[in-house]
Formats: structure tokens, C-alpha cells, sequence
């Protein structure tokens, strides 16, 4: 993905056009260049061994697989939506509601937390 692209289109979108999603990019750049992966935490020398906790959360989620947004009355047609929607593992549609799904690891936990009416955010382990 060229970010400089996604980026100067997203900017002026939703700076143009105010029906049009704010979307912001974390690049890959800015996480850790040090651990690619959970198992690269036993490269931590062990007088700092106490920071192999804070990377690693109490239910074993290690990763977000997938994003789903659900939002009414969207434009998909938008180039700043059809950007998002070709992107890997991030899907935004229209629905009755607005929802976001978030699924870490696949769902290989199989367990779901329902936030909603709450927060419209369903949580997939």
C-alpha cells in the first residue's frame, strides 16, 4: 500500500466533505521494530523479563484479524471507502446500525462480547 496515496486521499475527503468518514492510518512503521511477533518477547533480556507481560494480554488475544465497520446510509462508492474496503482484513458496509466488529485471532477463541447498547462494538476472541 503506498500510505502517501491512502493518506493525502483520506485527509482531503474528509476535509472536503463532511458526509465522508474520517479515517486514520496506523502505519506498520510506527509499532514496535522490535518484536514482529509474541514469541520474539524471549529476545528480552531477562534483567527486563517484566516487560514480556505488557505485550502479552491476561485472555490471549494476540492479534486483530479483522475489522468490520457498519455504518448507515454510506456512500461505498466514495474513494475514500472503496480505499478502506481494498485494504486486507477491514471491511466497511452499510447496515441498520452503526457497529464495529473486531475479531483477534480468527475468532479461534470463540467467545463474543456483545457491548451494545452501550458501546456499538462486538468483540470477537
Amino acid at each position: 500500500m503506498d500510505g502517501g496515496k491512502y493518506e493525502y486521499i483520506f485527509c482531503k475527503k474528509s476535509k472536503t466533505n463532511l458526509k465522508e468518514p474520517s479515517i486514520f492510518v496506523v502505519y506498520p512503521e510506527i509499532e514496535s521494530e522490535r518484536f514482529e511477533t509474541l514469541s520474539d518477547l524471549k529476545n528480552i533480556p531477562e534483567e527486563y523479563a517484566l516487560w514480556r507481560e505488557f505485550y502479552m494480554h491476561p485472555n490471549g488475544a494476540q492479534k486483530i484479524t479483522t475489522i468490520i465497520i457498519t455504518s448507515i446510509n454510506l456512500d461505498l462508492t466514495t474513494e475514500t471507502i472503496k480505499a478502506v474496503n481494498g485494504m486486507e482484513n477491514i471491511t466497511v458496509k452499510n447496515g441498520k446500525e452503526h457497529l464495529m466488529e473486531l475479531y483477534f485471532d480468527n475468532n479461534i477463541q470463540e467467545k463474543l462480547f456483545d457491548l451494545r447498547p452501550e458501546l456499538p462494538l462486538i468483540i470477537y476472541l
